[in-house]
């Protein structure tokens, strides 16, 4: 008996102590959107084209500027260039959500996103941003527009009254009118905003436009370089006007649906 007695104390003093479970893993959570080809689209034009997409945020008023740089749907990640004017990077990362808009012609995606870090993308900084919510939606326009790449467009010829000529680059255009990109400070007063403006638009090398446009938004900017953006509407052209820009931009609708026929299939990006 004594020698059993023995034995469990020995079992008792050399039996190791239960170990703890160790926890499971917290399961990896995807917020997985389901992206459609037309968004699709529209991601994969604005990244090609470097158009500028907006910003916007619920606590500051005016629209921020920036450039998609890249994107991973994988995660719902966009990575955009730092935004213009550089709005406080503390106000970003507060900020429960904020808005991104991008358009391709008549599309118009917008995307409630929220900042997830800044990082520096070819010695440049940057910003990753995860998708929450989206929406896309077609633009009801009267007229389609036709975007250009940077400093790409037709050459613009603005005559400002009692100043000198002003020289610029067409963004975008459509039988409406015209978005224009004029570098430095155009001499501009909210007088010429109210009258039209005469304007040569060398559409290429057979067509120029003379015509008269009217000035309906004007925006300073100062990054890359100090320039304006000036959004025109078409006054009074002609029929013979008319004819000549509906030849022009049936030119450049088929130039987009070439370029949509061979774009590469949709992945995601690292």
């Amino acid at each position: 008996m004594l020698t059993n007695l023995r034995h469990k104390l020995t079992q008792l003093l050399h039996r190791q102590p239960p170990r703890p479970a160790l926890p499971k893993p917290a399961p990896i959570r995807t917020n997985r959107l389901n992206w459609t080809a037309p968004e699709l689209q529209v991601l994969l034009f604005n990244e090609a084209k470097q158009q500028p997409l907006q910003i916007e945020l619920e606590t500051r008023s005016g629209v921020f500027q920036s450039w998609l740089l890249g994107f991973d749907l994988t995660l719902n990640q966009l990575l955009i260039d730092s935004p213009f004017p550089a709005p406080p990077l503390e106000l970003l990362t507060q900020l429960p959500n904020f808005k991104i808009t991008l358009v391709r012609q008549l599309e118009v995606l917008q995307l409630w996103v929220r900042l997830r870090e800044k990082i520096s993308a070819d010695n440049k900084p940057a910003l990753v941003v995860e998708v929450l919510e989206k929406e896309y939606r077609q633009d009801r326009r009267v007229f389609p527009r036709y975007n250009f790449e940077r400093s790409h467009g037709p050459l613009v010829k603005l005559q400002i009254p009692m100043q000198a000529q002003v020289r610029g680059t067409v963004v975008n255009i459509s039988k409406g009118g015209v978005l224009i990109n004029i570098f430095g400070k155009p001499p501009l007063d909210a007088q010429d905003c109210k009258h039209p403006l005469r304007c040569n638009i060398q559409l290429n090398d057979q067509m120029q436009l003379d015509c008269y446009l009217r000035i309906k938004e004007l925006n300073h900017f100062r990054s890359p370089c100090q320039h304006a953006q000036l959004r025109l509407k078409f006054v009074a052209l002609t029929h013979e006007q008319q004819q000549m820009l509906a030849v022009y931009l049936d030119s450049l609708s088929g130039q987009v649906e070439n370029f949509l026929a061979f774009t590469r299939p949709v992945k995601s990006r690292n």
